[in-house]
């Protein structure tokens, strides 16, 4: 769970990454699923699912087999 800041990346393939409401992440993310309700600048990979909440915020690609984008996420990118 990323509830502050992040620059750089976060990789953590195996395992699930949530970036919390109040997360900013300046970096590229790997993870098993990615769930993102916070701001993201950076590509997102996932080797199962990617989740965007309502009040995330993402530019940059996204990478995975399943990608779920609820309503009111915004989104700028490449799938």
């Amino acid at each position: 769970m990323i509830q502050g800041r992040v620059d750089g990346s976060v990789s953590l393939r195996e395992h699930a990454i949530t970036v919390g409401p109040d997360g900013v992440v300046k970096a590229s993310i790997v993870g098993r699923v990615v769930s993102i309700e916070g701001r993201v600048e950076g590509n997102v990979t996932a080797e199962e699912q990617v989740v965007l909440k309502t009040s995330a915020s993402v530019q940059g690609d996204i990478s995975a087999p399943r990608i779920v984008l609820e309503d009111g996420a915004k989104f700028r990118g490449g799938v």
